[in-house]
């Protein structure tokens, strides 16, 4: 099974959406509220990361190197 992580800009469009892909039959849509501890801290840290590196391509932060991230080990 492949997972997808979906952002919805438009909030008026999420039930739409849900509604949408609960039509085929192949697609499971989790709610967040069915997500287990551990999946929820998982997707947090996903999303802290896919910000840093929004941030990084706007200038605004400065990302360490694999390099640096290996010499701290």
């Amino acid at each position: 099974m492949e997972q997808l992580v979906v952002h919805i800009k438009k909030k008026n469009k999420l039930a739409f959406i849900k509604e949408l892909l609960k039509a085929f039959d192949y697609v499971e849509v989790l709610e967040p509220s069915q997500l287990s501890a551990k999946e929820k801290k998982w997707l947090a840290g996903l999303e802290e990361s896919v910000q840093q590196v929004n941030q990084h391509k706007q200038g605004k932060i400065k990302l360490k190197s694999a390099k640096a991230l290996l010499d701290e080990l």
